[in-house]
């Protein structure tokens, strides 16, 4: 076995062990790890917003029974006032996170249509599952784990 050979089995060892920070001690990069944790980043903006959609809009309806009671409005408002709030929340993180990316001159402006078509998924998504779980009347929690 060449010595070459013998190096990448082990630098693929390394990262099959460490998982994530194997691949920044690969590249050895303060760049790497920069990537890294952008990359990281944006897929737990997204994450974020949709997991506090639809655990706090599935029981937005059995909190405010009180108000459900006494009143005659849609239900469905108070779910939709969890999801457009978690939306609101990730709308602030997110412009933070564009304006970091700008200034690190890793922006690109001529993609802003996909992340508009992200969202608008992402909303109807939560949307949707929320009020589901609110209509069920559980929380994921009790779907998944009994």
């Amino acid at each position: 076995m060449s010595s070459t050979h013998a190096k990448k089995k082990c630098q693929a060892r390394a990262i099959d062990s460490h998982g994530l920070s194997g691949i920044v001690i690969h590249h050895g990069k303060a760049r790497a790890a920069g990537w890294l944790a952008a990359f990281l980043f944006a897929g737990l903006l997204p994450w974020m917003a949709f997991q506090e959609g639809v655990s706090r809009g599935a029981t937005a309806i059995l909190d405010n029974g009180h108000l459900v009671k006494k009143m005659r409005f849609p239900s469905q408002v108070l779910v939709l006032s969890v999801v457009f709030s978690a939306l609101a929340h990730t709308s602030i993180a997110l412009a933070l996170f564009a304006i970091l990316q700008g200034a690190r001159g890793e922006l690109d402006p001529g993609a802003v249509h996909w992340l508009l078509a992200g969202v608008a998924g992402q909303l109807g998504l939560t949307t949707g599952l929320a009020l589901l779980m609110a209509a069920l009347g559980s929380t994921p929690g009790k779907w998944l784990f009994g």
